[in-house]
């Protein structure tokens, strides 16, 4: 009898392991969540800001359009344009490289929360066992 409660005192003990690593890797997994969640507001946050440009772009080369028809004005205006297009080209470059950076990040992120998943559904499985056990 002696021996059974020592077994049964073994596998409650790591019975309370495996709850508290299940605990922690749902922990986890709800913090990989909560990234991947940011990482798609960062993203969308991101492509506002490319459709801003575009249509910053738009209007840019439309008032381009105006000056190369208004031959009398100055072509300092027309230089003025052509620099602030291209500031705004440059930018919406640099904004499109860093959404797929935030892409490629939420891609890792969504490995990460796999393999999370993976780990809890074992533990589950081992806890249940151990369950089974008791």
């Amino acid at each position: 009898e002696v021996e059974a409660d020592a077994k049964i005192e073994k596998l409650s003990e790591q019975l309370k392991e495996q709850e508290q690593a299940l605990h922690t890797k749902k922990n986890h997994e709800l913090a990989l969540r909560q990234r991947i969640s940011d990482q798609d507001v960062t993203i969308n946050d991101k492509i506002s800001e490319v459709q801003q440009c575009e249509a910053e772009i738009a209007e840019l080369k439309g008032k381009i359009s105006e000056q190369n028809v208004l031959l009398d004005e100055s072509d300092y205006n027309m230089q003025q344009l052509d620099e602030e297009l291209s500031n705004v080209i440059n930018k919406e470059e640099m904004l499109r490289s860093e959404v797929e950076i935030e892409r490629l990040r939420r891609v890792e992120l969504e490995g990460e929360l796999s393999n999370a998943k993976k780990e809890i559904s074992s533990l589950s499985a081992k806890l249940r066992a151990s369950d089974k056990a008791l």
